[in-house]
């Protein structure tokens, strides 16, 4: 296509933005937000690296940053009054990281660097704060599921392993943390 002037803008065409995660604010979390109402969208463009709040029923966003994170995804609302996001640095990174930013101040870190754990997901990665002062990650392409403790300490690992001496494992999309008491009766017992 002649507006197009080499292959990854080409690569653009068909997917301009990638929307690929939105996440309501709770009412229980509402508090930690000033300027933002319970059931406001934080929403992730990957491709524009765009984050923003967005109010549903009027469409008017609220809030935005694009560039602290690379082909991200998984924003998600935090008691701290951050908004946790899994950045895939998908361009030119070796690793992956999970970076919080303050709507109020833009300021933002690197809560957990792949570097340190050695994880990687260059598309579909996701986070999850649990209730017990942990992340779980989520790094699909390596087919790891994984829980850091506040210490920085992996806690659970879980690999998708095809073939471990060669290092390869199944694309793991998702996996999530749950309490005891999720369930209300042991599923597994009505198993044949």
């Amino acid at each position: 296509h002649p507006i197009f002037k080499n292959r990854a803008q080409m690569k653009l065409k068909g997917n301009m933005t990638h929307g690929n995660d939105r996440d309501p604010l709770s009412s229980e979390l509402v508090e930690a937000f000033p300027g933002f109402e319970a059931d406001d969208l934080v929403v992730s463009y990957a491709t524009t690296n765009l984050i923003f709040v967005v109010d549903p029923d009027t469409l008017e966003v609220k809030w935005w940053r694009v560039g602290v994170t690379d082909y991200q995804h998984d924003p998600d609302w935090e008691p701290d009054g951050r908004i946790g996001i899994f950045s895939n640095n998908h361009r030119d990174a070796k690793y992956s990281t999970i970076v919080a930013i303050n709507p109020a101040t833009y300021q933002h870190q690197v809560d957990i660097d792949g570097a340190d754990y050695d994880f990687m997901s260059d598309i579909n990665g996701r986070h999850q704060l649990t209730p017990y002062q942990t992340r779980f990650v989520t790094s699909s392409r390596q087919g790891w599921a994984f829980e850091v403790d506040e210490a920085g300490e992996i806690v659970f690992s879980f690999v998708n392993n095809v073939n471990s001496e060669e290092k390869k494992a199944m694309h793991l999309s998702e996996a999530w943390r749950f309490s005891e008491d999720f369930f209300e009766t042991a599923f597994w017992e009505n198993c044949p």
